[in-house]
């Protein structure tokens, strides 16, 4: 696993401790500004140790926020399962804490011919089924992830091997307080994730699986969680809509 700091300013009291997707590195969250919280980014999940002490530097800050997309979600629960007490929210994004499940995320056979064939071509079909919009995916091919194909391939087959391994965590352990469930996921198919957050706090986001160019700022990510209820969907930013 890697780590980059997307945002570092001078005697920012509160971080957001973001867990990328597959594949992914910090280059398509460029433009993304963050007004009161410095952001670490952790990506490549060849495994799944995070770089330096993760417990100490959520300390180091006023307030933690965790937010984790695609298959950062399960990364995220993996990492911050025993430090919930020390996050003041979490948001789970377009993914689950059963990444490769036929019902709550993407089908094993689907996930596995993913890994297996691999290559440039079907990474730009990856790339755009993350989008509806073309302008979105033209935007995300301008600066595109800085990642071979090889090491995405090899990062493809750790996951499946780290999930197979690891302990299923139900959603009453679930350190996220908020999932994000786009109504048109290509990739984390929308009913899967519905069904797999069935009882906890959701806001439904209009497009694709990348939702990220529909904010400003990190800071509008994380209000979400302010309007974010167990008993009522809410409605909050650009693109989010109640179910």
């Amino acid at each position: 696993m890697r780590a980059t700091w997307l945002r570092q300013q001078r005697e920012a009291k509160a971080l957001i401790l973001f867990c990328n997707g597959f594949g992914m590195d910090q280059q398509p969250f460029q433009a993304l500004d963050s007004r009161d919280y410095d952001v670490l980014c952790l990506f490549d999940y060849h495994d799944l140790q995070a770089p330096g002490a993760l417990p100490q530097l959520l300390t180091e800050y006023e307030r933690c926020f965790l937010v984790a997309w695609s298959m950062g979600v399960w990364v995220g629960q993996h990492l911050c399962g025993d430090y919930a007490d020390l996050l003041a929210g979490a948001i789970a994004i377009n993914g689950t804490l059963t990444p490769i499940d036929a019902a709550t995320g993407i089908a094993p056979t689907v996930f596995s011919a993913t890994a297996d064939d691999w290559n440039e071509q079907a990474r730009d079909k990856f790339y755009r089924r993350m989008f509806m919009e073309d302008a979105d995916f033209r935007r995300f091919v301008a600066q595109p992830p800085k990642r071979s194909c090889a090491e995405q391939k090899e990062e493809l087959l750790a996951l499946i091997r780290q999930t197979r391994q690891s302990e299923t965590v139900s959603p009453d352990r679930s350190i996220y307080t908020l999932a994000v469930i786009a109504t048109n996921d290509r990739i984390f198919a929308s009913r899967n994730q519905r069904r797999a957050w069935q009882g906890r706090a959701t806001v439904q986001a209009r497009g694709g699986h990348f939702p990220f160019y529909d904010f400003a700022a990190w800071d509008d990510i994380v209000a979400l969680t302010a309007t974010s209820s167990a008993e009522k969907e809410k409605v909050s930013g650009p693109r989010i809509k109640p179910s």
